[in-house]
């Protein structure tokens, strides 16, 4: 055999090699992506039971979960600063282990003021998850040259419908409440166990080339979280970050009631509109990372909020229910790629600095899910809930405007034969 032949049949083997490392990290962060997603789909369903056996009404549970947003800021600020100096993987074990603790005590609490406590700690917990998975997710699209943010967080939408399918069960099995907090803190305690040995990628470090972008960007290690983002380009991409979560925060909150404003035959078929929304906006995800490795980020920026418009457009302008169905479908859909692209090129434009800069930036879209729901409800009780939910067209029309200016047309992204055979660390 001539050493060509060698050397071409063992650099095939490195390729298979290095792409079944991609395959199995990419596994390990929508892993981290799913668990995440786990507790917040058991959470959003079994929340009223916690209500009602603490007998809080509805101003005071808003009030205590003030605590939790409050929580999730501050800790996403600085677990982006500690997730760059220590590593991922100690970031993502604390995340699941203050999960796991957190529904531990969530099944034993019995005051507000416990209540009040434990929202701190479940709070920090769910943000060092956020920003150690988008983090993750970063390294494996630095290390492989390719993208895969969308696949990751459709994981976490996944995890979203699995959880909510947990709590449902459990309660359909005569399971309390309690019991159903405990199982799943048990499973984050799976999760936090399997992460101390599975494969991370490698992580970013300074001196690897980066993009025209980071090149004018990325700083050296005095650098601030307040100038990381105040670079113009993380600044418009932090506005497509505050506008999407304002959207997504509003249909969170106020779809359920919207749909039962315009379907006749009320809860029932109100709440199988929600259901079908989440997986459309699985379905976003999924065909999301598909587009932007097909057309580029800037590309699917201005696709998604042309559909995001339309989709409002339709959902407000008529009074058919099957039409207003469609449109919500279609923004849920169009709107689920526009986060992890966003975060994607945040990493992207901050090489070094990829946790900071993507835990500030998730520290505004945190921000503007708080800011969603009051916004548009304010409007709402002065003109009408359709108004509002229209509104909301004018944070389509920034995600379109902002990530057109922050993104030039360029190459679009793919994982090519040479970038496959990066050596994993």
């Amino acid at each position: 055999m001539s050493f060509f032949a060698v050397r071409g049949s063992q650099r095939a083997v490195d390729q298979v090699t290095a792409a079944g490392g991609l395959r199995v990290r990419v596994a390990v962060g929508a892993g981290a992506f799913v668990g995440m997603g786990l507790q917040v789909g058991v959470w959003s369903v079994l929340i009223a039971d916690l209500a009602g056996a603490l007998r809080l009404s509805p101003g005071t549970l808003g009030a205590a979960l003030i605590v939790q947003i409050v929580a999730m800021i501050v800790s996403v600020v600085v677990g982006g600063q500690v997730v760059d100096r220590v590593g991922r993987r100690p970031v993502v074990i604390l995340g699941f282990a203050l999960g796991g603790v957190a529904f531990l005590l969530f099944a034993r609490v019995g005051t507000v003021t416990g209540l009040v406590a434990v929202l701190l700690i479940f709070g920090a917990g769910g943000s060092l998850i956020d920003i150690s998975a988008n983090a993750i997710g970063a390294d494996i699209e630095r290390q492989y040259h390719t993208q895969v943010m969308n696949w990751l967080h459709a994981g976490y939408s996944i995890g979203l419908a699995l959880g909510a399918g947990l709590a449902v069960l459990g309660i359909m099995s005569g399971w309390q409440y309690r019991s159903v907090f405990v199982a799943l803190a048990l499973m984050l305690g799976v999760f936090a166990v399997a992460l101390v040995r599975l494969p991370m990628p490698r992580r970013i470090h300074r001196g690897e080339a980066p993009t025209a972008l980071a090149s004018q960007l990325d700083g050296g290690d005095r650098r601030h979280a307040w100038q990381v983002i105040a670079a113009p380009a993380v600044l418009l991409l932090t506005c497509v970050v505050f506008a999407a979560y304002l959207i997504e925060s509003t249909f969170n909150s106020f779809l359920s009631l919207y749909l039962r404003s315009v379907f006749s035959s009320g809860a029932a078929l109100a709440g199988a509109g929600v259901l079908a929304v989440a997986i459309a906006g699985i379905a976003g995800r999924l065909i999301g990372g598909s587009a932007v490795r097909q057309v580029g980020s800037r590309h699917t920026f201005l696709l998604a909020a042309a559909l995001v418009l339309v989709g409002l457009a339709a959902a407000v302008a008529t009074g058919s229910a099957l039409v207003t169905l469609i449109g919500l479908l279609l923004v849920a859909f169009a709107l689920a790629p526009v986060v992890p692209t966003a975060l994607s090129e945040v990493a992207r434009a901050m090489p070094s600095h990829a946790g900071r800069a993507v835990g500030t930036v998730g520290a505004v879209g945190y921000v503007a899910i708080a800011a969603g729901p009051a916004l548009t409800g304010a409007l709402a009780d002065k003109t009408s809930l359709r108004f509002a939910i229209g509104a909301l067209m004018l944070a389509a029309a920034a995600i379109a405007v902002a990530g057109s200016i922050t993104i030039p047309p360029r190459a679009v992204v793919g994982t090519t034969d040479r970038e496959l055979s990066t050596s994993d660390t």
